[in-house]
């Protein structure tokens, strides 16, 4: 037992007089939370009538065992001390139904936690137990049981009589596998279980069918029993983040997903293995092959072989092709079964290169074709690093030189691309098609590619005879695009609804049948193809339509700026092109396509930027050099691609500088078309990025670093957005490159820059901190000033931050930082706007006291234009009159002020919009009487900087430590959140405002307007 606390001490003073109190007044509840107590007085165990004892927040290191004293307790919080152990005498607290011990530092739990027959919940999350003891399963009463973020390796069998168990949250612990006897708790409903090294999923799974809610995302489930199908009640399934088949994956939704999908489809397939239908439940076996390399080196010819045809002298293929005949393999080694391949003859023109990106697939087999006579290809590692950042885990690479007959021998570095690129490699032939299908080596290939694809993802999947019906149909359709709707009526002739068509079309992008994006959206213009997603049936056509603008010589004369007026032009039919012709209601949705891949962005209503097209030099121009020095805040930083096979630098992906250029045009200030660059101050390898109020930032490609420097009074904001969108794009296009961000010594050598580098996941733990650089020597480096370019613990800046005035534009993006910080994994931001004003209705305060009304706006969450919804009084969705219960305006103070604190950074752009309120109250004045209705509610002040709070809370802005502080305002907004899913039907839930995700990862509620900008739709051309 800890040493007793003095009673000199103020804070156990304190809890002797509460608890003398107390007990002279025959209080039922006692609150001694956020004393700082050290010890508690063993004068608690006087109190026998108590029910609710609050202790959290506090210092404990361990209870008196006096604390087994209160018979009568129901209520113990015990969260955030430090206490490392249980006296045995808890289990004397018989009454207990709620126990909250999260946020301590203990081991275990004693066995005398059994005793407790009358809990009903108990949180240990945030501690260190490894184990449960076995006594556990005596809590029969137990409905929530919270044990994330320990160390548990097992859990005990006994886990199973806690049959009246309705919430199990297992997530970030060390469990490989769960005990058969959890399909005992037969009451849950809810199962967290992500974050674990869970290898497998019991089959015992499918009893819990009063289970609405699975999440397993982030373990190593390499497969899913065919009991989860059995899960009757299941609504929601995230398996993300796990070694699953690709098409398991996809049907899941990914992180944002419900799952919906993934569970109807294992609801089928288990309908159609329990028919007895022998064909009832069929294999694709489909997949796609790729032939890629430089031109004029024989794919075509070559692919001719291998499907069975002599080839024919044929010219040179421009962009991709798609061969109409399948190449059908035999199985390698299961005879009754035969592989079928979609075959993709890739151009081997550079420029078309950009195009390659839209059709390149994790399942599929690479053939990298070179030709001896020709050279080593000098392009051959590169083509291989952008195969190996596009490919999936089971994708292979067969490396095959062509025209073996001759008397050219192919000599090229087997070893060292083994030792590059490793298991990627499949192996290295040589082949002569000449002769067709007995030409040298292609009979050999052939069944290189047949083992390949057996290996493929998701080969293995069973799909119900009513899919493949579906498929066929589907394939059956002559035009090269269809809006969904059609796809939608062929799948409902056999039996598949529009959800399933939705995923099928999916299946077949993966299969290489399709080309499928469910937010696409032809424009307004009449037509049947008007407001309806498009399925490409023929992806050489959608292929050549991005690739007849890549060679379109005004556009490549205007360094890739292309009128939208031209594509009447280049989208015509005309036989000497090979123009099939595109369809005036297709147009808005091929070019909406080139902005979805970063190929381009718009500018304004007549023309969009190509930048793989863009030729110049760096321009002399530019606002600033970062060569010559500045006495404005600045930060720089240095990013560099490795392998995460070889863990070794490689050059930056192909076509990444042109792709982040376009990814980043949301943040760019609106495109005028009257200045005289119109290329937006881009070139060849590097952009100048001008913002409305976030600053500058100037980025640029050398060799293979990729360096940015930001100025601004607060520029780590506009860094961090350029990085994250960066750090989005890159998995996305090139899942396998690892991006290495380094922060850049401010020191010099010789008058020259310093070349020393800090890796900026080391820098964020050093905060606060000053470090040396072993480069130049110098030992006064602040990690603060180098990540942040000031230092933001100096007292003008935490002033200002605290202050927060009206009109001071340079703090609109520290602000903007605290908003993204309160959320930063998204999740509450997904359910509903995050800004807003809470005002009292009619002149009433807001008292927190009884029922009231209160008017909630939700305003458009764009960080350069803010502004209300609707008119704050209008009672038009989103601006709500909403009846408030006793305590609702408590318990949602701390975001109400919270909201205040931001607001007054964002009014002043908000007070540019005219009629934003009903009634001609200003925004500014708005924002001032919630201000003063906040500051009368109980916990309504946000401390913005006193000591140890604002060291921690600094958090996200400065560091990571930011959501564990804010806690409490995330808490308050899921209350928010809560009201507005009761009270307002959900067609009217947010108006016009829709969450947007932004290029860097961010979810926003925008107006319309705003969302335009950051993901413009398709367009009437």
């Amino acid at each position: 037992m800890a040493q007793q606390q003095p009673e000199s001490d103020p804070a156990y003073a304190t809890a002797l007089e509460r608890i003398a109190a107390c007990r002279q007044s025959g209080e039922t509840e006692l609150d001694l939370s956020g004393l700082g107590l050290s010890t508690l007085p063993p004068e608690i165990g006087q109190l026998t009538a108590l029910t609710t004892l609050e202790l959290h927040r506090n210092q404990l290191s361990a209870l008196p065992p006096e604390i087994g004293q209160l018979a009568a307790l129901t209520k113990l919080h015990l969260y955030e001390n430090q206490l490392s152990a249980l006296p045995p005498e808890i289990g004397q607290l018989t009454a207990l139904t709620e126990l909250f011990l999260h946020n301590n530092q203990l081991s275990t739990l004693p066995p005398e936690i059994g005793q407790l027959t009358a809990l009903a919940r108990l949180d240990v999350y945030d501690n260190q137990l490894s184990t449960l003891p076995p006594e556990i399963g005596q809590l029969t009463a137990l409905t929530i049981l919270h044990l994330f973020r320990n160390q548990l390796i097992t859990l005990p069998p006994e886990i199973g009589w806690l049959t009246a168990l309705t919430m199990l949250h297992l997530s970030h612990n060390q469990l490989c596998m769960l005990p058969p006897e959890i399909g005992q708790l037969t009451s849950l409903t809810t199962l967290f279980f992500y974050n674990n090294p869970l290898i497998k999923l019991p089959p015992e799974i499918g009893q819990l069918t009063a289970l609405t809610v699975l999440d397993v995302h982030g373990n190593r489930l390499e497969a899913l029993p065919e009991s989860v199908s059995r899960l009757s009640s299941l609504q929601i399934l995230r398996v993300h983040g796990n070694p699953l088949p690709e098409e398991l994956l996809q049907l899941s939704g990914g992180p944002s997903g419900d799952g919906a999908k993934l569970i109807e489809f294992l609801r089928a397939r288990a309908a159609a293995q329990s028919s007895g239908d022998a064909d009832a439940l069929r294999r694709f076996d489909e997949a796609k092959l790729l032939l890629v390399g430089p031109g004029n080196v024989g794919k075509t010819w070559l692919l001719h072989a291998l499907q069975g045809k002599v080839p024919q002298k044929i010219d040179s293929t421009k962009g991709i092709e798609i061969a109409r005949e399948p190449l059908d393999v035999p199985h390698p080694s299961q005879n009754e079964r035969t592989l079928h391949l979609t075959c993709w003859d890739f151009g081997g023109q550079e420029h078309f290169q950009v195009t390659h990106q839209i059709f390149f697939s994790a399942k599929a087999v690479y053939l990298l074709v070179w030709k001896p006579r020709e050279g080593f290809d000098p392009e051959m590692e590169a083509r291989l690093e952008r195969i190996q950042l596009s490919a999936g885990r089971t994708a292979k690479v067969l490396i095959v030189s062509t025209h073996a007959d001759g008397t050219v021998p192919a000599v090229i570095g087997q070893d060292a691309l083994r030792e590059r690129f490793g298991d990627l490699i499949g192996d290295f032939y040589e082949i002569d098609s000449a002769e067709g299908p007995t030409g040298t080596g292609i009979a050999e290939l052939k069944l290189a590619i047949a083992r390949a694809a057996a290996q493929l993802d998701g080969m293995e999947l069973d799909y119900p005879a009513t899919w493949h019906a579906a498929q066929q149909a589907v394939r059956a359709i002559p035009e090269p695009a269809v809006p969904f709707k059609q796809i939608v009526r062929e799948c409902g002739k056999h039996g598949l609804d529009a959800s399933t068509a939705d995923t099928l079309a999916r299946l077949m992008e993966v299969q290489g049948h399709a080309v499928y994006f469910p937010d696409a959206a032809t424009d307004e213009e009449a037509g049947s193809l008007a407001d309806e997603n498009v399925v490409v049936l023929r992806p050489e056509w959608l292929a050549k339509a991005v690739g007849f603008v890549i060679e379109d010589k005004p556009t490549i004369a205007a360094e890739g700026i292309l009128s939208h007026e031209r594509l009447a032009d280049i989208w015509r039919k005309e036989k000497e092109r090979d123009c099939p012709g595109y369809k005036k209601a297709l147009r808005g949705y091929l070019l909406w396509l080139m902005w979805k891949f970063d190929i381009a962005y718009k500018q304004d209503a007549n023309t969009s930027l190509v930048p793989e097209m863009i030729a110049r030099n760096r321009p002399d121009d530019l606002l600033w050099n970062p060569r010559v020095p500045t006495q404005h805040r600045e930060v720089r930083a240095v990013c560099v691609f490795t392998s995460d096979q070889t863990k070794k630098v490689i050059a930056a992906p192909k076509g990444m500088m042109p792709a982040l250029t376009a990814a980043v045009h949301p943040l760019r200030q609106r495109h005028d078309p009257e200045d005289p660059d119109k290329l937006d101050r881009n070139w060849n390898s590097g952009f100048f990025l001008h913002t409305q109020n976030r600053g500058d930032a100037y980025v640029e490609l050398n060799d293979r670093e990729l360096q940015l420097v930001v100025r601004h009074e607060y520029p780590a904001m506009l860094l961090k957005q350029v990085q994250k969108t960066l750090e989005g794009l890159v998995p996305q296009r090139w899942p396998n490159a690892v991006l290495d961000l380094r922060v850049p010594c401010v020191g010099t050598v010789e008058d020259q820059p310093c070349p020393g580098l800090f890796k900026k996941d080391w820098l964020d733990k050093q905060r606060g901190t000053t470090i040396s650089c072993q480069h130049c020597e110098r030992a006064d480096l602040k990690v603060d000033e180098l990540l942040e370019g000031f230092d933001p613990r100096n007292d003008e800046i935490l002033n200002r931050l605290r202050a927060l005035q009206d009109g001071q534009q340079d703090l609109l993006a520290a602000a903007h930082s605290l908003f993204m910080a309160l959320d930063p994994a998204n999740e509450e931001r997904r359910r509903g706007p995050s800004l807003f004003t809470i005002l009292p209705e009619k002149g009433r305060g807001l008292s927190g006291v009884g029922f009231d009304h209160v008017r909630l706006t939700c305003w458009c969450e764009h960080p350069d234009g803010p502004h209300p919804g609707s008119p704050i009084g209008s009672d038009d969705p989103p601006d709500y009159l909403l009846k408030v219960p006793q305590d609702w305006l408590v318990k949602a103070s701390p975001y109400i002020s919270w909201a205040v604190t931001l607001l007054k950074a964002f009014t002043p752009l908000a007070g540019n919009v005219a009629g934003q309120i009903a009634g001609g109250m200003d925004i500014k004045d708005a924002v001032a009487l919630m201000k003063d209705s906040a500051s009368a509610l109980p916990s309504g002040k946000l401390d913005l900087g006193e000591g140890r709070a604002f060291e921690v809370e600094r958090g996200e802005m400065f560091g990571d430590a930011y959501a564990r502080h804010l806690r409490p305002e995330l808490a308050a907004l899921r209350h928010i959140h809560d009201l507005l899913e009761e009270q307002i039907p959900k067609p009217k839930r947010w108006g016009k405002l829709n969450a947007v995700l932004t290029k860097s990862g961010d979810i926003l509620w925008l107006c319309p307007q705003h969302a335009a900008i950051q993901s413009p739709p398709p367009q009437q051309l």
